[in-house]
């Protein structure tokens, strides 16, 4: 629907969900002139917070359960990517006919700009925001948002064609794109496997973030890792141009490394961007995502130098293998993004290639399980920490993954986060890296993995935390 479309149609929004994209969406849909109804499963009470914020508003709402009712009168459904499509209220849209979108894609139908979007399973989020920095770096206005989020519905009438627009897109988000080439350039980080409770297969999972390329605009560009069996395999569809990045020096139309330096030859010549060692960012795998990010900044209008000079001055997201301080001689490390095994790998890998080695790692993981395997990450764990220390639901079925493969008394199990972080703190003694990385969801106890990492971060402040 056009914009002038939604003004007088009763619009349901269904979930006003953790990272305001709900709120955002309420506030647009008002402004439009819609009739908005909003439901959500969690009560008054706990969207309090929200439910002020948004006191200024018209609206009805009906809070703590989705009852038939609030389909009455319906002409659109705005749906939050958190609720699954197997959710007896989504299977009652479905049977009744009525249209569902997003937040997300509500902006896309209208946002004039060329959209660079970034999806895969670790490296999305710092991938985009390096992305935005390199078009920022290039003098592009830039609007930066998607699933980091935020949303960009309020800024849609200071959006212009020539300004450049960065989202991350998870697979929830891409499960709700309408019909339409909305990206310009489409990058991927490595895809691997999650939200196996959702998607049932592994399969299923990679086939959602797949499914992105249908949404490249005539004439746009894929950019995939040569090093990813899985996205590497992807071929976008007729004129559209395939463009790859890897580890390995690049070929003319591609991007790469020699001798420890990021490489364009996006123009056929080889052009240096910066040495990786250059990137103030933990781990190996970062200069994957700066290589990533150069390519989809250049790709959508910056020069080389743009993502040096980007790149060079990268600050980090927060929550992202960041560097707090010392407790006492201990050092802290948040990398509180992490819901998933894989990340968590990937941290206690970038701590093994720091130089000097910031000596043995005692991980704080738990929460949530979104039912990914446990053997090989538990196996892993011996191998790569000194102590281990869970919590949460997801503690137990961890917990009995490692048995065999460390001892107990390099473990521990706690059913709260404090508690855990206390023993890992009373393990680490006088040396070594206390590594807060949860590899799971934070959905047992927490509102999102902010709202947990924020938590951790007052534990290490009331434990003596010096940045």
């Amino acid at each position: 629907m056009e914009p002038e479309d939604l003004a007088g149609r009763q619009v349901l929004v269904l979930g006003l969900g953790r990272f305001g994209g709900g709120e955002g969406a309420l506030r647009f849909l008002a402004s439009r002139g819609a009739r908005v109804r909003v439901t959500d499963l969690r009560g008054e009470e706990e969207l309090a917070p929200t439910l002020r914020a948004l006191s200024d508003l018209e609206f009805e709402a009906v809070l703590g359960a989705h009852p038939p009712r609030v389909l009455e009168g319906v002409d659109l459904v705005v749906v939050n990517p958190a609720v699954p499509p197997s959710a007896p209220i989504r299977k009652e849209i479905r049977r009744r006919g009525i249209p569902e979108t997003s937040e997300l894609g509500l902006f896309l139908e209208r946002c004039p700009a060329p959209v660079t979007a970034v999806s895969g399973t670790n490296g999305k989020s710092t991938t985009t925001a390096m992305t935005a920095a390199v078009l920022e770096a290039a003098r592009f206005r830039t609007f930066l948002g998607g699933n980091l989020g935020n949303s960009l519905l309020p800024a849609l009438d200071r959006i212009g064609p020539g300004d450049r627009v960065v989202l991350e897109v998870s697979s929830f988000q891409a499960d709700l794109l309408p019909p339409g080439p909305w990206f310009r350039v489409l990058v991927f980080t490595y895809v691997g496997s999650d939200h196996l409770d959702r998607y049932g297969t592994v399969r299923a999972y990679r086939e959602s973030k797949k499914r992105m390329l249908s949404h490249l605009a005539p004439g746009g560009t894929l950019l995939v890792s040569r090093q990813d069996r899985v996205s590497g395999s992807w071929r976008p569809p007729e004129g559209r141009r395939l463009v790859t990045y890897g580890e390995d020096p690049p070929r003319p139309g591609d991007l790469g490394m020699k001798g420890g330096i990021l490489v364009s030859a996006l123009e056929g010549r080889e052009e240096p961007i910066l040495p990786a060692g250059r990137i103030p960012l933990l781990g190996r795998f970062q200069a994957r995502n700066a290589l990533a990010a150069a390519g989809g900044g250049i790709l959508s209008g910056a020069a080389p130098e743009d993502a040096a000079r980007a790149l060079r001055n990268f600050p980090g997201l927060d929550h992202r293998l960041q560097i707090l301080g010392r407790i006492g001689p201990i050092l802290v490390v948040d990398n509180g993004v992490s819901t998933a095994p894989e990340t968590t790998v990937s941290a206690l890998e970038a701590l093994e290639e720091a130089d000097p080695p910031p000596g043995p790692v005692h991980l704080v993981c738990g929460g949530k399980s979104k039912g990914a395997p446990l053997e090989d990450f538990a196996r892993l764990l011996a191998e790569k920490t000194a102590t281990v220390h869970l919590f949460g639901k997801a503690g137990p079925d961890l917990a009995a993954a490692l048995e065999g493969k460390m001892p107990p008394g390099r473990r521990t199990l706690s059913k709260v986060m404090e508690e855990a972080l206390d023993l890992a703190l009373a393990s680490a003694g006088e040396e070594g890296v206390l590594l807060f990385s949860p590899a799971f969801s934070s959905f047992d106890a927490y509102l999102n993995f902010q709202d947990r990492a924020r938590a951790f971060r007052r534990w290490a402040q009331t434990r003596g935390l010096v940045p």
